[in-house]
């Protein structure tokens, strides 16, 4: 027959068994989500791209919390800022296009188009063979415009450019004319730099700063 002490230590060794293997489980499971949590890459984007930044993000590295493999592309655009804007990538020291996935440790740097003077003062840049994101330039400067730049219409059909407004034309049909006639959509719609089939040099986003001094429609 069994005492009540031995009954009672084979019931506390138990409980520390089972105490134990909770402990293991989760300082385990704690320790795999704080290391997926605490994946971080580093991103600083350069010259106009700042604009789609918060004031405290601007000019300086990002550092960005990775929780899951994704195109580089899919992370810029998940801060703010369109594809369309992009010309160059570079990470780890090497130029990579839009479908380059991230991994944890990365360090990215974000460019717009820039000339080759521009180029060339970056030292990264000018000692690097280049991947652009950014297409190679239409000869000619055709234009279509948003519902609410026809002043600027009339001012750039007065200089002679080739230029199509409509006050009826609505997103889809603004991006399909800018794809089909290769036609440099200007617009002050955020939201339209981020369609996918639209590549640089279809958008400009300049166009709220020109409209300021032209005025609007």
């Amino acid at each position: 027959m069994l005492s009540f002490s031995m009954l009672s230590n084979r019931h506390i060794n138990i409980h520390l068994a089972l105490a134990y293997v909770y402990y293991k489980h989760y300082k385990d499971t704690f320790h795999d989500h704080h290391q997926q949590m605490t994946q971080q890459i580093n991103l600083r984007f350069y010259h106009q791209l700042n604009d789609f930044l918060p004031v405290d993000q601007r000019e300086t590295r990002i550092n960005y919390a990775l929780n899951a493999p994704r195109s580089v592309k899919d992370l810029i655009e998940s801060i703010g800022v369109p594809h369309v804007e992009i010309d160059l990538i570079i990470v780890n020291g090497e130029s990579v296009d839009f479908n380059y996935l991230v991994k944890e440790g990365d360090d990215i740097s974000v460019y717009p188009v820039l000339d080759s003077a521009q180029i060339s003062q970056h030292k990264t840049l000018s000692t690097l063979p280049l991947k652009h994101c950014h297409p190679k330039p239409w000869l000619e400067s055709k234009f279509v415009l948003d519902v609410h730049l026809g002043k600027l219409a009339c001012y750039l059909r007065m200089l002679g450019f080739d230029t199509l407004y409509r006050n009826d034309y609505d997103d889809p049909t603004l991006a399909r004319i800018s794809v089909a006639e290769h036609r440099i959509l200007l617009t002050c719609d955020l939201q339209l730099l981020f369609r996918k089939h639209l590549k640089l040099p279809q958008i400009s986003t300049n166009v709220v700063q020109v409209n300021l001094q032209c005025g609007s429609a």
